[in-house]
């Protein structure tokens, strides 16, 4: 049940952060061609992520169905602790999405310490002997902690850009280059 939940959660992760097809369900069983090895093996860094190399190298990308039957023998190797190391190699070699997602959670904090800021002072100038210390001291640590984290999701984009051109994301790929005919006047 962890495995086959944990294969969904990493699928429409996939979908998320490597703008994978819905349609394409992701397996340990592939059928490549040259090319596609060939860039594949040009990636020399730690931490390979197999379908988010095909993916980043193409999206011409075919589907077979084929039966899945239970296992006769043995069992998976897949273990939970491997599944969320899988995912965790999806989630920080392919995306920079946890970088964004702390700048989006810096704007909210900071957003909701200014509203209840402002709430604050709305309501002590109704009720001025309402006390003011927990409120401004909330007020305080979410906006600081807004502010804070909208620092480091900033500085983890400019991270996060050396560390996708670290990655050696090709800007393309060529499959097959023609040489101009010497004989043609063209």
């Amino acid at each position: 049940l962890f495995r086959n939940l944990g294969s969904r959660f990493n699928d429409k992760a996939a979908n998320f952060l490597l703008k994978k097809p819905v349609d394409l369900y992701l397996s340990s069983f592939k059928i490549l061609n040259r090319f596609m090895v060939n860039e594949i093996i040009k990636y020399d860094l730690p931490f390979p992520y197999i379908d988010g190399l095909i993916l980043r190298i193409t999206s011409n990308l075919g589907k077979v169905a084929v039966n899945h039957h239970d296992r006769e023998s043995g069992k998976s190797g897949y273990t939970l602790k491997k599944l969320f190391s899988l995912w965790l190699n999806m989630f920080t070699n392919f995306s920079v999405f946890p970088l964004r997602a702390a700048v989006i959670l810096g704007f909210l904090f900071s957003t909701f310490g200014f509203l209840f800021g402002l709430y604050t002072i709305f309501e002590h100038t109704l009720n001025p002997r309402l006390p003011l210390g927990w409120s401004a001291l909330a007020v305080l640590i979410s906006t600081f902690a807004g502010v804070q984290l909208i620092a480091l999701g900033v500085i983890g984009e400019y991270l996060g850009r050396l560390f996708l051109s670290q990655n050696k994301k090709p800007q393309y790929t060529i499959r097959k280059s023609f040489e101009p005919d010497e004989t043609s006047n063209a």
